[in-house]
């Protein structure tokens, strides 16, 4: 990096981890609990499916829990979004265990559900489940794509995490997301509100969260949140209700864990 200098930037959580939560986003997040407990309980009707799916890959293209970059918090309301909201269009940008995981839904509950993919670095195993791949960084894309989505359709992005000149996420916040309509599901993922980035990953310079934090503490009232995994991963009351999958997998590690942040515009 040229021409570095912190300016007092310590590249250390501000808000958890021992410290306190950011505490305008954790009062947000809370007034949204029974929607999170409402959710949880409705993706429970897809457990026996969630209790199928093993902890490692039987084939390329089945999801498995023990991955290592897509948390059980975050796959299990995945599979539930798709599975229940039935979405005409699933546009991703970034593909792959969440293709995964997406894929499975709308297979057994969202025949009619188109996957679009996003992504510049495609794998063919990933691109098998796409009905439409676009092998381009989101900088490239035009954006009819976006405006062509519709309330109850999903919007998930997991990019580069990094708010730089011309990034991904640049053009996700400014460009995109303004055009997107009310209604349709938006998905950020590496989000941990209202605690910072874990501590082990300061030097990746991850700084998406930071604005999608913005957005809530000054706006609130034009956004729902819908589920954040970070924030319920924390709330036992939320998170036994799928004690039957985390006591099956123990052995293997599976925690609820997850760094996934659902919401939606209102206006």
């Amino acid at each position: 990096m040229e021409d570095w200098y912190p300016y007092g930037a310590t590249l250390e959580p501000r808000w958890g981890y021992s410290k306190s939560p950011h505490s305008i986003l954790l009062n947000i997040l809370e007034s949204g609990s029974e929607t999170y407990l409402k959710f949880l309980l409705e993706c429970k009707t897809f457990l026996p499916d969630l209790l199928s799916i093993e902890t490692t890959p039987r084939t390329q293209t089945d999801p498995f829990w023990m991955n290592g970059w897509f948390d059980s918090l975050d796959a299990l309301a995945l599979y539930g979004m798709v599975a229940l909201k039935k979405p005409k269009v699933f546009l991703e940008i970034g593909s792959g265990h969440s293709t995964r995981f997406a894929y499975l839904a709308k297979k057994r509950y969202s025949q009619s559900t188109k996957i679009f993919s996003i992504d510049p670095a495609p794998r063919s195993e990933i691109d098998r489940l796409c009905d439409e791949v676009y092998p381009l960084p989101l900088q490239q894309m035009g954006l009819l794509v976006f405006e062509r989505l519709e309330a109850g359709d999903i919007l998930f992005f997991d990019g580069s995490h990094r708010l730089l000149q011309a990034s991904d996420v640049t053009v996700f916040f400014l460009e995109v997301l303004p055009i997107i309509k009310p209604g349709v599901l938006i998905h950020l993922h590496d989000i941990f509100l209202p605690f910072d980035y874990p501590p082990q990953w300061a030097k990746r310079f991850y700084s998406e969260a930071y604005v999608l934090a913005v957005l809530f503490a000054f706006a609130a009232e034009k956004f729902e949140i819908l589920f954040p995994s970070a924030f319920v991963a924390t709330k036992p009351k939320l998170t036994t209700i799928f004690n039957e999958l985390w006591q099956k997998y123990e052995s293997d590690g599976l925690q609820p864990h997850g760094g996934s942040f659902w919401f939606m515009k209102k206006i």
